[in-house]
Parts: structure tokens; sequence; C-alpha cells
């Protein structure tokens, strides 16, 4: 039986997400699913099979989602965890607290205490008579909510996933961004030439600069929102957001502290969870991450999705291409948002959030056809033509593979060595070795504030190659500082670090989450393809560039030709015939005998008394076709 491990797969996407009462703001759900617009609509009753908890409250919006999980199970942990922060072992204190910066403080005396308590408690109500045991509420206003998943970020495990962003509404966004800019203001910028980070977990592990990535799609999950940055001066003016920043005053009223309540979380959020309670105003949006423009599939086993109607109609009336381009459950991959209303502060196109990994795919797909170009092929070959020769050579070895007797006299897999042991990379095992770990352009913001300006992706990586584990120590090692690997705040993975081969200063710090989820999608697209031009049988470059189609005449011409040869052939069979008489042997194999054991009855009977006492009998019943009209019987030869 095959071990569960080689079939392991990072899910392409999978989120835990963060529910918001329209009717009751107050009151919040969080989930997990694969698919967030059709869950959304599940919640809002729209679809079957939506949880029970949220057929009160309805409409429901979803705020923001939390993914890049690397399974299903470690998706359910997090949603756990969330939704019973006060439960949670996670949430506990430690006796020793890091803050942002890497502040160290001492909370021995809390440790094992929650750092989100209950805050209040189910009602003892009494039924039948028994008591009902009361049980503690987890705190689940929606600014606890905020304050959870940032707890849970800073976290382990979760801090080494690699785990990302996506707010569909603006005060979740702009709440996570008064949160970063106050722990901003006590950071000190990291040297350029170094990989010295300047935050830290919850324990005191160094995290990488693009963690946690965010991105912003203000028109909703399902798309259906307007963003306040497409609309007019009075409707953002309504939803609480200002022309001008508002100055606020400073209460005059000291809270009093209490020596004996124990030290929560330690981020805080205004009361009123809304634009109007964080002072919003329109310079707050001049930019947020948006995602960039959908990738365009290049797979050759992956059909392209269906379009809707609005695309076909936009398409053809030369419109934008980029169009919203519907699956069947509802989700909105790459699109643009709603039309821009008079009056609004943006006309930039907003792109749509996309859930799935076609645009890490893609990329991570182009450098591994570079890689193969550069390594394998020649300089007067291209990389189209290096990457089918490659391929071609995997289909051989694995037909050769398939039958016992050419196993052993299969082609040597391609191999190439690593960049840090020298050793040889077998080319065809796609989980034993990974590219260049710089950070995908196509995965990164389009417009962002928060990432550093130290921080860059690299459209044209090098061609390097690194055997799974070598590259592991080696981020170990730049994560330690160059001290012993096995370190109370060092785990056995690493969480981020820069590619060995690079020259360039400053180097781009990649995720180590991103760069096994990149194996993985390149070693699935690598079996497909394998398996594509196997049961196809054409090369790489035959299904790239196809011959083209060979023109074919009007079926009614060619039947016509069709008639007029077989004439042709009766008239030339007819006069071949009558100079040379022979046995005709087409109709008499077709002809049928109503007693086909007269002839063993008498073997001594003529050919010639057949045909005066039989054929008669048959020629008026059945047609006689044009080569028996032209035999006398008189002539057949006996051949008794």
């Amino acid at each position: 039986m095959p071990s569960s491990v080689t079939k392991h797969t990072i899910p392409s996407f999978y989120a835990c997400y963060f529910l918001r009462s329209l009717a009751s703001p107050g009151i919040t759900y969080i989930g997990s699913t694969p698919a967030p617009p059709r869950r959304k609509r599940q919640h809002n009753g729209d679809l079957t099979q939506g949880a029970h908890k949220t057929a009160r409250a309805r409409p429901w919006e979803m705020d923001c989602i939390v993914y890049g999980f690397p399974s299903k199970i470690a998706a359910l942990q997090f949603e756990w965890a969330w939704g019973k922060p006060n439960l949670s072992r996670h949430l506990k204190f430690l006796h020793t607290e890091h803050s942002f910066d890497g502040a160290i403080s001492d909370t021995s005396a809390w440790a094992g205490k929650p750092l989100f308590p209950s805050t209040s408690m189910t009602p003892g109500q009494t039924r039948w008579g028994k008591p009902k045991r009361r049980i503690a509420r987890p705190p689940s206003t929606p600014n606890a909510r905020l304050l959870t998943m940032r707890a849970l970020l800073r976290s382990e495990p979760f801090c080494g996933w690699g785990l990302k962003l996506a707010f569909f509404t603006e005060w979740s966004w702009l709440a996570y961004q008064r949160l970063e800019a106050a722990n901003a203001a006590s950071m000190v910028e990291p040297a350029s030439s170094t990989l010295e980070l300047n935050r830290h977990s919850r324990s005191g592990k160094a995290l990488p600069p693009l963690y946690p990535l965010a991105v912003c799609d203000f028109a909703g999950v399902d798309g259906k929102r307007m963003p306040l940055v497409h609309v007019s001066a009075q409707h953002r003016t309504d939803a609480g957001v200002a022309d001008q920043p508002v100055k606020k005053r400073q209460s005059s009223s000291k809270k009093k502290v209490d020596v004996d309540e124990p030290p929560q979380w330690p981020e805080t959020l205004p009361r009123s969870a809304n634009l109007k309670g964080l002072d919003a105003c329109v310079q707050d949006f001049d930019t947020f991450p948006s995602p960039q423009a959908a990738a365009t599939n290049t797979d050759l086993t992956r059909k392209a999705k269906r379009a809707t109607k609005a695309n076909k109609e936009a398409a053809a009336a030369g419109e934008d291409e980029e169009g919203a381009s519907e699956a069947e459950d509802g989700d909105l991959n790459g699109g643009v948002a709603a039309a821009v209303e008079p009056g609004s502060v943006s006309t930039r196109p907003l792109h749509r959030m996309k859930f799935d990994d076609l645009d890490l795919e893609e990329s991570e797909w182009k450098r591994y056809e570079h890689v193969i170009a550069t390594r394998l092929g020649s300089a007067s070959t291209s990389a189209a033509h290096a990457m089918s020769e490659f391929m071609q050579d995997c289909v051989k070895r694995y037909v050769a593979a398939q039958d016992a007797r050419t196993k052993e006299t299969a082609t040597a897999a391609p191999t190439t060595s690593c960049a840090l042991c020298n050793h040889a990379v077998d080319l065809t095992r796609q989980l034993n070795f990974v590219l260049c770990p710089s950070p995908h352009a196509s995965t990164l913001p389009a417009v962002s504030s928060t990432i550093p300006n130290t921080v860059k992706s690299v459209d044209s990586p090098c061609n390097s190659i690194f055997h799974l584990s070598c590259l592991a120590d080696s981020s170990l090692q730049q994560q330690s500082g160059g001290e012993e690997i096995n370190s109370s705040v060092n785990t056995v993975l690493p969480t981020h670090g820069v590619c060995p081969s690079h020259t360039s200063a400053p180097k781009p710090v990649g995720s180590w989450a991103d760069v096994v989820r990149a194996m993985y999608r390149r070693h699935e697209r690598f079996e497909r393809l394998l398996q594509f031009l196997v049961r196809s049988g054409k090369t790489l470059a035959e299904h790239l560039n196809p011959p083209p189609p060979v023109e074919i005449g009007s079926p009614n011409k060619g039947k016509r030709k069709g008639k007029s040869a077989a004439a042709a052939v009766d008239a030339q069979g007819e006069e071949t015939e009558t100079a040379a008489p022979q046995i005709p042997s087409k109709p008499a194999r077709a002809r049928k005998r109503s007693q086909p054991t007269a002839l063993e009855a008498v073997p001594t009977m003529s050919v010639e008394t057949m045909a005066d006492e039989v054929v008669p009998k048959k020629v008026t019943k059945r047609k006689v076709s044009k080569k028996v009209k032209g035999v006398n019987s008189t002539e057949i030869i006996d051949l008794t």
C-alpha cells in the first residue's frame, strides 16, 4: 500500500472567513470553506446547506478571509482557535512575550491564562426542572474577531505557515491598517544588506517582511458591492467617510488601572466598529493593495472556464477582455469591479480576488521552462523546442517503465547539478527539488503601502536549482544568523529565506510556504502534461504549433466521384468477363440457398444440372447482378 505522504498535496485554495451581520452589526460568525462566494450565498439562504446558526440576522457580509493553509485540517484548527479564543491553547500567555518589534516582557505570572478571556456566560435557565449548565461565551464582537485574528497570525504554529489576508469591506481593512500603523511607529527599518528583520512572533521568531500579505477586493467576495472609492461624495459621507481628516479631541478622563486584572492583548480598537468610529477619510483609500489581473491559463490539459453572457457581450462590443469569468459556483476571478459613479475619488479598475493558485502555477511553470532551456538547451535552440525535447524524453522513459522487458533499458533521466551541494538533481522528480525562492511578481499586490522598499519581486529569476533539503538548511542558517540551528527560536522547517545564488542587493526575501506550494503546483502540472502527451501520441511542439487543417471538398462532390469510379470499375469488369468468361465468385458467395445440404446429399450432381433446376426458381425472386447476366449457364466449367 503506498504511503500517504507521497499522495499528500496542498489544496489550491482553502480559507477561514469572518462574517458580520448587516441587520445586527454586533453579531459575527467564523467558518472555513474552499469556495467563499458560494459559502456566503449558503449563509444568506440563496443556496442550501448553510449553517443553522446564520439562519437569523440575515443578510451577512464577509468582511475578510485568511487563506493559504497547507491542508484542510490546518484550516479547521485555525477556525476553531479563531472562533473560541478563550479556550484555544494557542492564545495563552507565554512565560516570555515578544512584542511586534521584538521587545521582551516577563509574563510568567500570567502564564497559561487566556489572552482573550470570556466576556459573559450563557444564561442558567432551567428546563424540565433541571438547571442548565452555564458556559463561558467567547468574545464575538467585530473588534474582538480582528484582534484575535492578528494574535493567531503571530502565534505558533500559524506564524510559520505563510498565511495571507483578503479584505472585502473598507472597515475591516482600515481597522487592520490602524493597528499596523501603531506597530510600525516603533519599528526601525532593517539594513538592506542583511536578513535582520524587525517583525517577530509572540515567541520571538523572526517573521518575513511580506507576512502577512494582504490584498483588498472592495467589490465583495461575490462582486456585488460598490467600492466607496467608486461612489459619489454623498454616498461616502453617508457611509461615514470624511473628505478631510477629523481632529479628535482628547478626553480628559483617565481610566483607572486595576492591578489585580491580568493583562490582555495589547492592541485595541475604537468601540464603534464602523468607518465613522475609525475617523475614516478619503486619503485613507488612496493606496490600498489590490489583486493583479488574472493570468492567462496556458495549461493544455485544462479547458478554459465558460464565459458568462456578460463576457460574451463585452467581447462582442470590443470592451476589455478582462471581464468577469464566472464559474459554476458563482465566484468571479480576475474581473473588474462595478462601474464608476460621477464624483468618485478613484477611476482605476479594481481587479477581482482569485480563489485559486493559477497565478502561482503559471509563474512557477515559466521559471521551470526557463531553467530547462538554460540547463538542457543549446544557444541555437529556443525555449519551446528545448522544453518539447525534454518532455519527449520523459514520455519515452514513462512508456519504457510500464513494461518489465524495457524498464532496465530505458534512457536515463535528464539531470543537472544542485547550486549548493553540486550533486545531481533528477529533473523528472518534481518533489525532490525547488527553483529560485524569490517571490513571484504575479502573487504580490498591485498597489501596497505596507510592503517595505527593500522587498521587491524578481521578474527574471535566476536559473538555479536546489535540493529541497539543501535550500531548507540554507534558509535555517539565514534565520539563525549563523548560530546553531537547533535553537529554541528556530524550528525544523524555515519560514523564509533568500536565494543563495543571487548577487544583487538587497536580496528579495521569499516565503518558505510559497516555495513548497509552488513545488506542488509544478508537480501536478508536470504529471498532467506527461499523461496528456502519452495519450495523444504527439510532442509538445505539435500541440503548441498544430499543422494547418487540410482542405476537404464538399460531401456531394465526393459521393459523385465515388459513384463514377464504381461505375467505371463495373464497366471494366464486364469487358473482361466478356473476353474471358470466369467463375462468378462474388455472386456465388452472396447467393442464398434454400437447402444447403443438397450438394452433400448428391455429390455426383453436376453444376449444369443445378443451374437448370435451382437458378430458374430464384431468378424471379431476387435481383441478379450485371456480372451474372453476362455469363451463360452452359459455359460454366464442371468442377466435379
